[in-house]
C-alpha cells in the first residue's frame, strides 16, 4: 500500500511542478525553450518495426544416408530480428 500511496503521490505532484515552472517562466519574461520537441523519439509508426520477426538461416538439413542406432542431430538457429517477444508454440519435424 505505501508503495501505491506514493506512487500516486509523485504522479500528482509531476503536473503540478509544470505549472509552478510555467508561472515562474510567466513572472520572468522568460520563455520556454524551444526545440524540446525534437528532443522526444516520436512513436514507432511501422507496425513491423515493433513485433516479432523470425529469422531462420538454414530451414531444411539434410543428412543423408543414416544407418539404424546411430542417433544424429542438428541445431537450427531461431533469431528474433524483432523489438517484440517471439512466441515459438508449434514445432514439426519430417
Amino acid at each position: 500500500m505505501r508503495l501505491r500511496g506514493s506512487l500516486s503521490y509523485t504522479l500528482f505532484s509531476i503536473p503540478f511542478l509544470f505549472i509552478l515552472l510555467g508561472q515562474a517562466l510567466s513572472e520572468t519574461g522568460m520563455k520556454p525553450l524551444s526545440g524540446l520537441k525534437n528532443l522526444v523519439p516520436e512513436k514507432v509508426k511501422d507496425e513491423s518495426l515493433s513485433s516479432p520477426s523470425v529469422v531462420i538461416e538454414e530451414r531444411v538439413h539434410r543428412f543423408g544416408i543414416i544407418f539404424e542406432g546411430h542417433p544424429v542431430e542438428h541445431t537450427f538457429i531461431v533469431r528474433n530480428a524483432g523489438s517484440r517477444l517471439l512466441l515459438i508454440r508449434e514445432v514439426t519435424t519430417s
